[in-house]
C-alpha cells in the first residue's frame, strides 16, 4: 500500500488582515488607518507607532504593555484594541481574542478587518459554521480580497462542503494566482471527491510555473490512484532528479514498480531505501521479502524476516505469515 501522503498543506491562522495577497498568505500584515483622530494627540500616535514596532518583531508583552496603556487612556481606539486582539489570538487566549475583535466590529462596522479576525479565531476554535459566518461577513464588506475568500474556502473545506470550497479556492486563484497554498487546497478538494485527474492538473500547472520534487511526488500519488500507472512511475522519476533522497518518493516508485510486475527494477527502489543498517525503511525490507519470496528465493526472504523481527514486529508478522 502507499506510504503516508503527507500533505503540503499547512492551514494558516494567521490572525491580520490584508487587502490584497501576492503570494502566500503567510506574511502578516495590518490594516490600520494610522491618521490621527480628534480625539488622538501626536504622542499617542507615537506611542502606537512603538507598540506596533514591537509586535512585527513579536515581541508580544511589551507591545500589549504600550497598546493596554493606550486603550486606559482611550478605550474606543481601534488599532490598539486590533492589536490586542491579535496578541491574544497569538497566546492562545481566544475569548479574550473575540471580545476585542467584537469590540473593533462595533468601532468600525463597516471595516471587514474585525470579521475576518473573528472568523480566524472560531476557525482555531474548530466553531466553523460562527467561523463562516464571520468571513462571509467579511467579503460581503471587501468582495475581491483573496485571503477572504481563501478561508471561506477553507472553513466550507473543514465543513466537508467541497463543491463550495472550490467556489471559492477558484475565485481566490483568480485574484491571487501566486497564492500556492490556495492551489494545493483547490488539489485537497479533488482528492476528497476522489477526483484524482483533476487533482493531477493542479500539480502540473504548479509544476509549470515553479517545479518540485514535493509536486511531482504528489502528482505521482494523483496518477497512482487514477489508474495511470506509466505517469505514476514517471512522476516518481521526475522527484527523485531533483531531489535523490527524497525517501517517499523512492519508496512510491518501487511500490509502482512492484505493482507493474518489474521486479528487478522495484528491487533496485527498495534496496536504496534500506541501505542504512540502523534505520533502514521497515517496509522496504518487508517488500523486499516478497520479491525474494516471488522469485523463489525463500533463503533472502527468510533473512528478510529476520532483520523484520527485531525492528518492526509488525512488517515481520506480515512476511511470516506470506512464508510459512
Amino acid at each position: 500500500m502507499i506510504k503516508t501522503y503527507i500533505k503540503i498543506f499547512v492551514l494558516l491562522l494567521s490572525t491580520i488582515y490584508a487587502n490584497s495577497v501576492q503570494s502566500e498568505p503567510a506574511q502578516e500584515f495590518i490594516e490600520y488607518d494610522n491618521q490621527p483622530s480628534t480625539t488622538e494627540t501626536q504622542d499617542e500616535d507615537s506611542l502606537f507607532s512603538k507598540g506596533y514596532y514591537y509586535y512585527r518583531n513579536r515581541q508580544f508583552d511589551e507591545a500589549a504593555s504600550i497598546f493596554q496603556q493606550i486603550i486606559n487612556d482611550q478605550p474606543d481606539h481601534y488599532g490598539a484594541n486590533l492589536n490586542m486582539g491579535s496578541i491574544y489570538h497569538k497566546q492562545n487566549q481566544l475569548e479574550k481574542a473575540i471580545e476585542k475583535f467584537s469590540l473593533c466590529k462595533e468601532l468600525q462596522p463597516e471595516n471587514a478587518q474585525a470579521y475576518f479576525n473573528i472568523g480566524l479565531v472560531y476557525m482555531d476554535m474548530a466553531q466553523y459554521d460562527l467561523a463562516l459566518k464571520a468571513l462571509l461577513k467579511a467579503h460581503e464588506l471587501d468582495q475581491i480580497n483573496a485571503r477572504i475568500l481563501f478561508f471561506i474556502g477553507d472553513t466550507y473545506f473543514l465543513l466537508g462542503d467541497y463543491e463550495k470550497a472550490l467556489i471559492y479556492f477558484t475565485q481566490t486563484w483568480s485574484i491571487a494566482p501566486a497564492m500556492t497554498i490556495n492551489h494545493l487546497r483547490i488539489a485537497d478538494c479533488y482528492r476528497a471527491q476522489k477526483n484524482y485527474e483533476a487533482e493531477a492538473d493542479v500539480y502540473r500547472q504548479m509544476i509549470q510555473q515553479n517545479p518540485s520534487a514535493q509536486l511531482y511526488y504528489s502528482l505521482g500519488i494523483a496518477m497512482g490512484k487514477a489508474g495511470n500507472i506509466t505517469q505514476e512511475i514517471r512522476s516518481y522519476q521526475m522527484a527523485l532528479a531533483l531531489q535523490p533522497d527524497h525517501t517517499d518518493a523512492r519508496f512510491n516508485l518501487g511500490l509502482a514498480y512492484y505493482n507493474s510486475g518489474n521486479m528487478d527494477e522495484a528491487k533496485k527502489q527498495f534496496e536504496l531505501i534500506t541501505t542504512d543498517t540502523e534505520t533502514p525503511d521497515h517496509e522496504g525490507l518487508y517488500y523486499l521479502g516478497l520479491i525474494a519470496y516471488t522469485q523463489g528465493d525463500t533463503f533472502t526472504a527468510w533473512s528478510y524476516y529476520e532483520r523484520l523481527k527485531d525492528l518492526d514486529p509488525q512488517f515481520s508478522d506480515r512476511l511470516h505469515s506470506i512464508l510459512k
